[in-house]
């Protein structure tokens, strides 16, 4: 990761956390504060605040974090598409629609026709 990546890394997870992200992703997880506070390197204390918005993530932090919750991103996304697909296979519907919204690598994209 170069400079600029980094950059942009501390900045979207600061973004993120700011709008709720980070719990949410962390509780969709279900890992707890200290899972993530031990994957950090702080304590729980620290990511309390940092999920209610009180303090941000310096950086070395915010690139921890970005990692983790990206790898969490991609978890909850392939999580949902395993649901959308099981719940089609439970009304009878094979296939996937053209639009349908599909995981991958870790982003949503729009399937092609």
């Amino acid at each position: 990761m170069d400079a600029l990546e980094e950059a942009l890394a501390v900045r979207r997870v600061r973004a993120y956390l700011r709008d709720g992200k980070g719990r949410e992703a962390r509780v969709r997880a279900g890992l707890s504060q200290a899972d993530v506070a031990r994957e950090v390197g702080t304590d729980i204390g620290q990511v309390a605040r940092w999920e209610l918005g009180r303090h941000v993530p310096g950086r070395a932090s915010a690139l921890k974090l970005a990692r983790l919750y990206g790898e969490l991103e991609k978890l909850i996304a392939i999580e949902a598409a395993a649901d959308a697909v099981a719940a089609q296979l439970e009304r009878g519907e094979t296939g996937v629609a053209p639009g349908a919204v599909t995981a991958d690598t870790g982003a949503w994209e729009h399937a092609s026709g």
